[in-house]
Order: C-alpha cells, then structure tokens, then sequence
C-alpha cells in the first residue's frame, strides 16, 4: 500500500508541541532559509536521546516555491541543525515519511536518520544490514537516532495503525 498526499494535523493548526528554538539557532537557520518565518518547534523524540527535529513553517528565502509556505524540517544535534523544505502542500506527496541521513564528520562510527512521518504513520521500524531490527521512537510525526555506519544500507518502514506498510524507503551507506 502506498499513500500519498498525507498531513501533521498539529502543525496545520499551528499547536505548539515540543519546544521552542533556541534564539540563536532559530535565527541561524532563518537568516539563510526564510523570507518569513510563521511557525517553528523542536520535536525530541527520544528522551534518551538529546537530538530534536525541528518544523518550522515560512516563506522561503530563493527557490521555485517562493511564494508558497514551506515546511522545513531539520535535525537539530547540539548546536548543529541540518536539513531540507519543501512546499508544505508537497510534504509528503511521494510517501508518507520524509528521511534524512546525517553526519558531524566524514570519520563518524554512527551517523543520524531523522525526519518526519504523515498522521497516516503509527509505526516506524529500521531494518539494519546484519539483520536487527529497530523500532524507533515517533513523537509528534518526527523520528530521530543514531544508527551504526556498519550497519549500513538500513530500511526504514512506516506502517500504518493496522499495521500495513505506507511507506519504505533505504537509508544509503
């Protein structure tokens, strides 16, 4: 099953779940992305974990969609945020999870996969090349871990409440 054209409820209402970002990050990231900034929070999806997703909401600074809202979302990691937007009517027009691989320093033993999932997402699971599997933690339609290098290609799927997979996409070595 693949879906298609999926929300985050939340952030079309503008709720303010998470956290705000701190002054000095959110004007970093802004400064080169938005024109307009409208809307912006940091998901930490795993307690044990510091990492954050960031949404944030706005009209982009260059770019074809200029003048459409677009939602960026990036992998806060200390003071270091990285990631990618899209027009927000687009998010998740080829599936239902957006994924990003990231990583400090070429020399890295793990590197980050984050991103966010639609509402049609219940369930995320990573499958590592030596065959363990991960569930990982979904807060708030954003996902974020480490995952070892040698462990690399992994398989992150999405499946849906009643347990169907709307989505699976392979995380590169």
């Amino acid at each position: 099953m693949h879906v298609s054209g999926g929300a985050i409820a939340w952030l079309d209402r503008r709720e303010p779940r998470g956290a705000a970002l701190p002054q000095p990050l959110l004007a970093r990231i802004t400064e080169s992305t938005f024109r307009t900034l409208d809307f912006a929070r940091a998901i930490q999806p795993d307690t044990a974990n510091p990492a954050r997703v960031a949404f944030l909401l706005g009209k982009a600074r260059r770019g074809f969609f200029q003048d459409e809202e677009q939602l960026c979302v990036f992998l806060i990691n200390g003071q270091s945020a990285g990631g990618g937007c899209s027009p927000l009517r687009m998010m998740f027009e080829s599936g239902a999870m957006t994924l990003g691989v990231s990583q400090a320093v070429g020399s890295d033993q793990y590197v980050y996969i984050s991103g966010a999932v639609s509402d049609d997402v219940a369930a995320l699971k990573i499958f590592l090349a030596n065959g363990t599997t991960i569930d990982a933690s979904l807060v708030d339609n954003a996902y974020a871990l480490p995952l070892p290098r040698a462990l690399f290609p992994a398989r992150v799927v999405a499946y849906d409440a009643r347990g169907r997979i709307v989505a699976n996409e392979l995380a590169p070595s």
